[in-house]
């Protein structure tokens, strides 16, 4: 080791021209360029020697490059990170007053394509009308039918969102839109969108957060759109103290090749643990939850991602398998809600029937935490608002066989049916009513005590498969508890 620093002393500075600029062109370029989300370019020579001492203290503090899978992780496609000889070469560069070098021998920068950080998509949807953002006020939740027009299905590869305002989207999640009902909402204020929409878990197909780079399913890995189907955005704006206007375009790339087995997300606590009690206290800097689920099937984990707000701490999903042996599939020993990501195994990880995925949650609501929005803390609840906490994992699976499919989609389903029962149960505990079952006797008009789909009221339908615990293609009412306050 003292040799290896003596050397580093004694060696030539490195230069631009022949050491840096390759590690900023593969590391920074994909977003410190011209239209992406990078403040400035990293292109040139010029554009480092203007921002050096910048670039060096993001790097030493590990913001830059955005990467927030600690090295407990497995290796991730696309990683951003910097190694140490990396991270060295570039502090040492800056020290030595970011030289030039012999430019003409400095590689040339990369060439995108298209604005687009995948290349120009197949498809471009874009939101009719621009949607005012105020400069104030409570988060606003709204949807945005994008129509597709297609009568054949199509399979997904990739998608990647872009939005026109500065900082307003919270995050805007993409959800499939089967029976494009999305087409004839409108609302009551006048502005472009609308309030609401039902749509079931499993219909949610992507998402954009800030500081997401979009990446592509490879290996024969899509995410099939139904004929007929459109899609819909439901986006969460965070007022941002001046007036913004948001009109999103999503980019999508498709591929012709069917795939051989459909993606299962694994969603760790459900809903995004709406019912893991979240409630704490201000002042607590470990507030911890945790939530697993067995694995009913053999089954390749291919991608994962988390998220959670800005009192989070730290983010760990593990998979302890039938023999004993724990493997960590995501660990985000610093949370930062800024930069959030979905991640692509670099090899993926078989896991045998009966593995159980922990998810481990800790939050900090203490003042020493520089991220909490509070100053005092104040107690924070489980909600949807950017100052309320949620927090889950979601990890992408491909089941090994067609049976392994249907035990898996089911088990998932068993876990939001069990998140609607318990949030029923906390707050009307007890049996139907009577007036609750005559309703549910109205309804089923083949007396079996059964509601089977074309026996529910349409806006009902998507819940089906939701609340069909047992699997047997219809509601009992009993599944049906969980849904009274609509019956009501």
């Amino acid at each position: 080791m003292l040799l290896l620093t003596i050397a580093l002393l004694t060696a030539d500075p490195p230069t631009y021209a022949e050491d840096v600029a390759a590690v900023l062109h593969a590391k920074c370029a994909s977003c410190h360029r011209p239209g992406q989300s990078g403040p400035f370019p990293l292109l040139s020579w010029e554009d480092a020697d203007e921002h050096a001492e910048t670039i060096a203290a993001v790097i030493a503090d590990d913001y830059m490059p955005p990467w927030p899978p600690s090295a407990k992780s497995p290796r991730m496609k696309h990683d951003r990170s910097l190694g140490e000889e990396e991270k060295s070469l570039i502090a040492r560069w800056v020290e030595a007053g970011a030289p030039a070098g012999d430019l003409k021998t400095a590689p040339e920068p990369p060439v995108f394509a298209s604005e687009w950080m995948l290349g120009e998509p197949d498809l471009v949807l874009e939101m009719d009308e621009a949607y005012p953002v105020p400069a104030d006020g409570r988060d606003i939740y709204r949807w945005f039918s994008l129509p597709l027009d297609s009568e054949t299905p199509l399979y997904l590869t990739a998608y990647e969102f872009k939005s026109t305002s500065n900082g307003a989207v919270h995050h805007s999640l993409l959800y499939l839109d089967k029976d494009r009902s999305g087409r004839t909402r409108t609302s009551r204020d006048g502005k472009p969108g609308f309030r609401g929409m039902r749509v079931a878990p499993r219909e949610m197909i992507g998402g954009f957060v800030p500081g997401t780079v979009p990446l592509k399913w490879e290996d024969g890995l899509a995410v099939e759109i139904p004929a007929g189907s459109d899609l819909v955005l439901q986006t969460h704006f965070h007022p941002t103290g001046r007036a913004e206007s948001e009109k999103s375009r999503v980019g999508l790339y498709f591929t012709d090749e069917k795939p051989e087995r459909p993606l299962h997300v694994a969603r760790t606590p459900t809903g995004f643990g709406v019912v893991a009690g979240i409630d704490i206290p201000a002042g607590d800097d470990d507030y911890t939850i945790e939530a697993k689920f067995e694995l009913p099937a053999d089954a390749t984990a291919v991608g994962v991602s988390g998220h959670a707000h800005y009192i989070c701490e730290s983010i760990n999903l593990t998979a302890e398998l039938p023999g004993g042996d724990t493997k960590t599939l995501l660990d985000i020993a610093d949370w930062d809600l800024d930069w959030q990501g979905d991640y692509h195994f670099e090899r993926p990880h078989k896991l045998p029937k009966g593995t159980i995925l922990t998810t481990t949650l800790v939050y900090d609501n203490s003042e020493a935490n520089p991220d909490n929005p509070f100053s005092p803390p104040r107690r924070v609840k489980w909600g949807e608002e950017s100052t309320d906490e949620m927090g889950s994992t979601d990890l992408i699976l491909v089941a090994d066989d067609a049976a392994g499919d249907e035990a898996l989609a089911r088990a998932i389903r068993l876990t939001q049916f069990q998140m609607l029962k318990r949030g029923h149960d906390f707050v009307d505990v007890g049996p139907l009513t009577f007036k609750e079952k005559a309703k549910l006797m109205f309804l089923d008009k083949s007396g079996d005590r059964l509601l089977q789909e074309d026996e529910l009221p349409k806006q009902f339908r998507r819940f089906v498969t939701t609340l069909d615990a047992d699997g047997d293609g219809a509601v009992s009412f009993e599944e049906a508890k969980p849904v009274r306050r609509l019956l009501q």
